[in-house]
């Protein structure tokens, strides 16, 4: 399988998920990287779930070596960490499947939404305000998503000056979810320049629908 094709056909490793999208340096290419690193690169993704309780049992029969230790403590342990810590985000790491490395992300499919609506973390939303290559679709996920993508534009809009370009523009919306924290501020800025530097087309596609309405 190729590396555009094994996108897709990760998800049949895996127990069905809502919705699903892969994202990263793997997924589009970044400034700074070199082919090798590309080729090595893992990618990385996020699934959405209806029930994390009842995903993570079928997945720990299915993929019980993707789990660190916390797995052996079953299904309802997984979730309570997922649901009770952090961005409600729960992520297997470092996983080789079908000659990939890959890492996932398994979120409720009302917590994306949620974030997505609300930026009640912006963790999984900051993701979405840049490309991200869809492999399950869901219609409500992606109406929410646009409604993210609206309100990363009127956030970066009000961050500009009188007088801005395309690139700053875009440079904003990159770096909206890395604003707030001071240690990551010079790293990432530097990560969304780069971002903007070799997915300006996709960037102008994603908001298109968003600017039209401005």
């Amino acid at each position: 399988v190729s590396r555009e094709g094994a996108f897709e056909e990760l998800l049949s490793h895996f127990p069905p998920v809502a919705f699903a999208f892969a994202y990263g340096s793997a997924v589009y290419v970044q400034r700074g990287y070199s082919a090798q690193q590309l080729a090595n690169a893992m990618i990385d993704l996020v699934f959405a779930v209806d029930e994390p309780l009842l995903w993570h049992a079928y997945n720990l029969e299915r993929n019980s070596s993707h789990y660190s230790g916390l797995g052996m403590l079953g299904a309802k342990a997984v979730t309570t960490v997922q649901t009770r810590i952090g961005a409600g985000i729960y992520y297997n790491a470092l996983v080789r499947v079908g000659g990939c490395l890959i890492k996932y992300g398994v979120v409720d499919t009302h917590t994306l939404t949620d974030d997505l609506k609300h930026w009640s973390t912006l963790y999984i939303a900051g993701r979405m305000h840049k490309p991200t290559r869809t492999l399950q679709p869901c219609e409500p996920v992606q109406a929410a998503a646009y409604t993210n993508l609206c309100s990363a534009l009127a956030a970066a809009l009000l961050l500009q000056p009188a007088a801005f370009s395309e690139g700053t523009l875009f440079e904003s919306i990159c770096g909206l979810s890395y604003s707030g924290d001071v240690r990551l501020r010079l790293v990432e800025n530097r990560k969304a320049t780069d971002i903007v530097a070799t997915q300006l087309p996709l960037l102008r596609k994603l908001y298109a629908q968003p600017m039209a309405q401005v």
